[in-house]
């Protein structure tokens, strides 16, 4: 360490030094990255080229105002694969005609004869006499049980052997009304290497530990706005992060990812610049692991015993921040709390989650 090699040299150094010294590198360190992360990205296409190499650099952007119906089908494309077209027309709910933009489709029964916006019409766009509730009035009603089920059946995941071109998570594809898929993806500190081809096509962030290390909300929404948008080019629109759990046990397999270090009101501060920073370009932010997802030895069997004051004095604080600040999704942990899988718990997941914290 430093300190013990500074005693080697006959030096003596206060804790705060020691603290302030450790601080000043990793902001060093952060400031690196982040300005050759832009420079790569705004000086070439190489991270269109990662793994959609024939796409042009403006088909490899969107617009942050875009519909979040627009958004471009995207599976991860090997050499001798085409990559799946934007969706430039869709089908008007409870009908065969095909709309596309800004324009409405007729009023039905499920909209009391209003007619609605087009699916892929923007979120804002108010030409129609009725508005995005009643579009979704009308596709709630005019999508099958097979339709339904494939936004909670994926696909692309088999223990830790992703199906080939397939992202992560894959949810909805290929839907008719022009609902894009959910591309899901690790993690919530960078894109993961999943894939061979992909080796050295990434960024390399430092790790969310030392993310929280700078203690700083600005600079921890830059990184999460980085981060969306490396995301959003390589197809995906889900951001599996970021991991909050707090580091309960010193040596938890996975307490470099979560940015909550030991403390709860760290976690609690930083989670919500990170959840506006993915969500402002359109990404999806997944706050994990909740909850008491603390170690990685038996975590499938292990048992976690809790009382009540402690999850809503320790352990629940970052996971309400990220609630107040609108993420899009929570992931269950996957260990046991107070007897019960995490994943089933329903005092977790429905009594604290949605009653109380609200999400």
């Amino acid at each position: 360490s430093l300190k013990s090699r500074a005693r080697t040299l006959g030096l003596s150094i206060s804790p705060r030094l020691l603290a302030a010294m450790l601080h000043l590198v990793s902001r060093l360190a952060f400031f690196f990255l982040l300005a050759s992360s832009a420079l790569t990205d705004r000086s070439d296409n190489s991270t269109c080229e990662g793994i959609e190499g024939d796409r042009t650099p403006t088909q490899c952007s969107s617009t942050d105002d875009s519909s979040l119906l627009a958004m471009k089908r995207n599976v991860q494309k090997a050499d001798d694969v085409k990559i799946t077209p934007p969706i430039f027309s869709a089908q008007c709910p409870h009908s065969l005609e095909m709309c596309s933009g800004d324009s409405c489709c007729a009023g039905v029964p499920a909209t009391s004869g209003l007619s609605f916006p087009c699916p892929l019409a923007g979120r804002s766009y108010e030409g129609c006499a009725g508005g995005q509730d009643d579009l979704v009035k009308a596709l709630l009603t005019a999508m099958t049980k097979d339709e339904k089920y494939r936004f909670l059946q994926g696909v692309g995941w088999a223990r830790h052997d992703n199906k080939k071109e397939y992202h992560i998570g894959n949810a909805a594809a290929y839907e008719r009304f022009g609902i894009p898929p959910l591309n899901m993806d690790d993690n919530g500190q960078g894109f993961r290497t999943f894939d061979s081809r992909i080796v050295g096509k990434v960024t390399s962030w430092p790790c969310g530990l030392a993310i929280a290390a700078t203690w700083s909300e600005v600079d921890t929404k830059r990184w999460a706005v980085a981060l969306a948008e490396e995301f959003k080019v390589k197809g995906a629109n889900v951001i599996l992060g970021p991991g909050v759990n707090l580091h309960r046990i010193a040596r938890g397999g996975r307490n470099a990812e979560y940015i909550s270090g030991e403390a709860p009101y760290l976690g609690s501060r930083l989670v919500v610049p990170y959840v506006q920073g993915v969500q402002s370009k359109g990404v999806l932010a997944v706050v994990k692991h909740f909850v008491m997802n603390d170690q990685e030895t038996n975590r499938n069997g292990v048992n976690s015993i809790v009382d009540s004051r402690s999850l809503w004095e320790v352990y629940y604080p970052p996971f309400q921040a990220a609630v107040d600040a609108g993420v899009a999704a929570v992931m269950c942990s996957y260990n046991s709390v107070n007897g019960k899988h995490a994943c089933g718990n329903p005092d977790l997941l429905l009594t604290d989650l949605k009653d109380t914290m609200g999400f």
